[in-house]
């Protein structure tokens, strides 16, 4: 798992947030993926209303329950509460939590309000949401590009207020492909000095599995993409030399990593968009395909196959 982070440290307050938050949702933007919405909370709401009903000492519990509301549901919360022996009229104000959102930023906010009441700390979470609202729009970032998501818990204990991920509306199943938040405390645990931060981390991984899916990668990359098949011999020692005769001719290719029937291998090819696939018999002699083209063509050294390349490419 690859990510890439960036961090805002020694600031406080909402303008830092923003900044953080901007950034982040830009950086998909400028990647060109669809689809994206930064999904955010604010610990101090969950645990303004947590002092509400008298478990403030349940946070991190509680907050890992609601952080599976995705994957379990109402009921499956539920459970997890009551594992840790949040139950009755008290779980209810809990899972009411979730139940904050709305159709809009704002009605999700006034949901907010209403359930933490007096709650200063709740309050200040709730005043701090809608200042990087009003702050990121300031930015230019559209409108519906971040949403306010009751549900956004993240489990690590170290975060202190706000929380986000980014999720794909187009690719629901893909799940998160990026997070952050704020972690005032953290830097506590190694050193005197008190370095409050917050950041965000792009799931690189997952985002590349994304753009790939939406057709987002097909430029020089794949135009150029070569498969070089597991010969069917087993021994792939002659299938890594004539990838690199390839590489070196500026291709990027990848080597099939397991015997499997040369069908599903250029299926493989095929699916991922890649333009060439290349096969090495047992004479050395290299049997080539043009995927997008459907031409086939052949080659009797591998610098000779890579030369074709450069002239079909």
């Amino acid at each position: 798992f690859t990510q890439c982070d960036a961090d805002l440290i020694g600031a406080v307050g909402p303008a830092a947030d923003a900044e953080i938050v901007t950034m982040f949702s830009r950086a998909y933007a400028a990647l060109g993926v669809e689809g994206v919405v930064v999904r955010v909370n604010d610990r101090r709401v969950l645990n303004g209303l947590l002092e509400t009903v008298g478990i403030p000492d349940k946070a991190v519990k509680v907050l890992r329950a609601i952080d599976k509301w995705d994957k379990v549901g109402l009921e499956g919360v539920r459970q997890e509460l009551a594992a840790a022996d949040v139950v009755g009229a008290t779980a209810d104000r809990v899972l009411a939590f979730p139940g904050c959102a709305g159709a809009s930023n704002a009605e999700t906010l006034d949901a907010f309000e209403r359930l933490v009441g007096d709650n200063p700390k709740g309050r200040e979470g709730v005043d701090g949401l809608r200042a990087v609202l009003a702050l990121v729009a300031a930015a230019g970032v559209p409108a519906g590009a971040v949403k306010i998501d009751p549900t956004i818990a993240r489990g690590l204990d170290y975060y202190t207020g706000i929380v986000f991920e980014a999720s794909l509306t187009t690719m629901p199943d893909m799940g998160s492909v990026g997070s952050g938040g704020r972690y005032d405390d953290l830097a506590g645990l190694y050193t005197n000095t008190r370095l409050p931060g917050v950041g965000c981390s792009v799931g690189l991984s997952r985002l590349l599995e994304a753009l790939e899916e939406q057709g987002r990668l097909a430029g020089a990359a794949l135009d150029r993409g070569v498969l070089v098949t597991y010969p069917e011999t087993g021994d792939a020692t002659g299938a890594f030399a004539l990838a690199a005769a390839v590489r070196r001719e500026g291709f990027p290719v990848e080597t099939f990593p397991e015997p499997r029937k040369h069908a599903t291998q250029m299926k493989y090819a095929d699916k991922k968009g890649l333009r060439f696939a290349l096969t090495l018999d047992p004479g050395g002699t290299v049997h080539g395909k043009d995927l997008r083209r459907g031409e086939s063509f052949e080659a009797p050294t591998a610098e000779a196959a890579a030369a074709q390349l450069r002239t079909r490419a």
